[in-house]
């Protein structure tokens, strides 16, 4: 039976867990290796140039979970040509004793530290003390443009940050949402939760704060 941890709101949520060796297809084949196991949007789920949308999800990463190096959740986007890569543009990070980030096309930014909380434009979401063993409220918005695009960050409750630019690449088809866990290969396992995913137009319609006040 599970316990009251193991949701957020109700009496179910996903559970992901990853461990050493679970790569699959090209991952295994990248250098490092890549593990993943992930759900997510389907191609019919696509957001291109122009769409405003808001996503809303709580997660929990048990203490005991490994978190080496490990994307909780991402906006990829497919490419126009099938011979493209995928690439992602808005990626939830967390490394080892680091703090939980939120990190902006990492893929194609060239400093050193396009990974970490300390580079702009990636928002600092919660301290590496602050993560792990409890529910976290994950609300983010964004419009997508090749040019004039927004994003604004909430983590339980508390505005965390905003960004504005191109949230899209002219190269790709448009933005696919995922979620659950990508991390490069490393020993121990991966466990996280994820509950009350919602995706829609407006805050009101996947903010698991308002709703539970309804």
């Amino acid at each position: 039976m599970q316990s009251q941890r193991q949701f957020r709101y109700g009496w179910k949520s996903h559970r992901f867990s990853v461990s050493a060796g679970e790569c699959f297809g090209g991952d295994c084949f990248r250098r490092p290796v890549f593990e993943r196991k992930e759900l997510g949007d389907s191609h019919d789920g696509l957001v291109t140039e122009g769409d405003e949308r808001w996503y809303g999800w709580s997660f929990d990463v048990p203490r005991s979970s490994k978190n080496p190096w490990v994307f909780f959740g991402q906006l990829l986007q497919p490419p126009k040509d099938t011979t493209g890569l995928h690439i992602p543009i808005f990626m939830f990070f967390k490394r080892h004793n680091y703090p939980f980030c939120l990190i902006f096309d990492p893929t194609n930014r060239i400093e050193s530290d396009a990974y970490t909380c300390n580079s702009s434009p990636n928002i600092p979401l919660l301290s590496d003390s602050a993560f792990a063993g409890k529910w976290h409220d994950i609300v983010l918005h964004v419009v997508f443009s090749t040019t004039n695009g927004l994003a604004e960050v909430w983590v339980d409750g508390e505005f965390k940050g905003k960004y504005e630019g191109y949230t899209l690449h002219s190269t790709q088809k448009g933005a696919l949402f995922k979620y659950g866990i990508y991390r490069i290969a490393a020993a121990g396992t991966t466990t996280a939760y994820y509950d009350e995913l919602r995706t829609a137009t407006t805050r009101e319609e996947v903010d698991i704060r308002y709703l539970t006040q309804k």
